[in-house]
């Protein structure tokens, strides 16, 4: 007897039985077939089991990863650029950053939120311009939230207040407005990302109207965000000791999302379609939290969590690689660790850069603050030698080759 044969008979045993469900069904399935030796063909199994939002039916890679990564040796960096650079006029300055993005050219983008401006820089570190402002005329926002590139390289910026994207050409030329269907309300400006086919996808904290639990929703909306399919959906836990669930998401280069869990180490990629396609994870020790940083964490968070979640943030770069930030610090607190995966989702390497102190809130929540890789260099959030908030730019001696070596 075929194994389709097998378990088409068991679906017609158990469809006599209302009270069993699909879950008994492949568990059924897996006993039958791991006692007559015969192993179930990956899509065939995955086809059966119960999907939350879009999933895939062809086969999920499943990548774990252990403590320690192939390349026990920190990566060697170098600092290129502070950004802005020093003795540039005041409107250059910066007071709150939300988001920074690069374009191929290497210009980089700023959302300054307490600003409300949009900075561009030119590679070097001079200012260029300035693009938006609040107010009611076309192009014009009630709360800049965040900023994102399109495959075209307009810049798109969103208005979390009217929940609107409104479209510049890097010169500031106003293009159109587009309207957001749900409101994508996280924080820290990463709840809408797009992907490398100008595919959209959001993050919504919810609450539920029959109690007082909270979610997180991850979905994806389409190209001109008409659309509402949920991919993932956590709870917020609360109490003492609870750590914190987050979902982070971040526009696939090559199409798609991955949505990361913070509070167990798991990223998941999902294509332009929302099809799950591989599952990232590595073991890892847990970090506590210091009597100073847990108050600081309970005036944030309103929670006294024993441990850190292991990473607070992650980018994928133009080589789909990932870059993951964790809460590990040298012993002198002045860098912080930053893990790096392959495009297979290998844990190559890490490498350690500077960062502003975690207690330090004056620009801000630091563990919110963003960072960005593109074209080999890391733009990550500082402060120069003034004590001015900026952007330092650093070129990274990145594993390269089939075998991964350092070059």
């Amino acid at each position: 007897m075929t194994i389709e044969e097998r378990l088409e008979n068991i679906e017609r045993e158990l469809g006599q039985v209302k009270h069993y469900n699909r879950w008994l069904l492949v568990m059924l399935v897996i006993g039958v077939t791991t006692l007559s030796g015969w192993v179930i063909p990956s899509p065939l199994l995955e086809a059966r089991l119960p999907s939350s939002g879009l999933q895939s039916r062809k086969p999920v890679d499943i990548v774990k990863n252990p403590r320690v990564p192939l390349h026990r040796d920190l990566l060697p960096i170098r600092k290129e650029a502070t950004i802005p650079e020093p003795d540039g006029p005041s409107e250059s300055l910066l007071a709150g950053i939300r988001t920074i993005v690069v374009d191929k050219k290497g210009w980089i983008y700023i959302a300054d939120i307490k600003d409300q401006r949009v900075k561009i820089y030119d590679p070097s570190g001079r200012f260029i311009r300035g693009i938006g402002k609040v107010g009611q005329a076309p192009g014009e926002y009630q709360e800049l939230s965040s900023i994102f590139l399109t495959s075209g390289n307009e810049l798109g910026l969103h208005d979390f207040q009217r929940q609107q994207v409104h479209y510049f050409s890097p010169d500031g030329r106003y293009l159109r407005s587009i309207q957001v269907p749900r409101k994508p309300n996280t924080g820290g400006g990463r709840s809408l990302q797009i992907d490398g086919q100008d595919e959209f996808f959001s993050l919504s904290q919810v609450r539920d109207a029959e109690s007082i639990r909270w979610w997180h929703e991850a979905a994806r909306m389409g190209k001109a965000l008409t659309m509402d399919e949920n991919l993932e959906r956590i709870e917020q836990p609360t109490g003492k000791g609870a750590i914190s669930k987050r979902l982070i998401i971040y526009g696939r280069p090559a199409g798609g999302v991955v949505i990361g869990h913070t509070w167990e180490y798991l990223l998941r990629f999902y294509d332009s379609k929302g099809r799950l396609e591989k599952e990232v994870s590595r073991d890892f020790d847990p970090v506590p939290l210091s009597k100073e940083e847990s108050a600081y964490w309970y005036k944030m968070n309103k929670s006294r969590p024993t441990y850190f979640p292991p990473f607070s943030d992650f980018v994928v770069d133009d080589r789909g690689w990932l870059i993951v930030k964790t809460p590990k610090r040298t012993a002198g607190r002045k860098e912080q660790f930053f893990d790096v995966f392959d495009e297979r989702g290998r844990f190559l390497a890490q490498m350690t850069l500077p960062t502003r102190d975690y207690l330090d809130d004056r620009f801000g929540w630091t563990l919110i603050e963003p960072f960005h890789v593109k074209s080999g260099r890391v733009y990550i959030v500082a402060e120069d030698d003034d004590g001015n908030l900026a952007v330092c730019r650093y070129a990274v001696t990145w594993p390269t080759g089939p075998d991964k070596t350092l070059r």
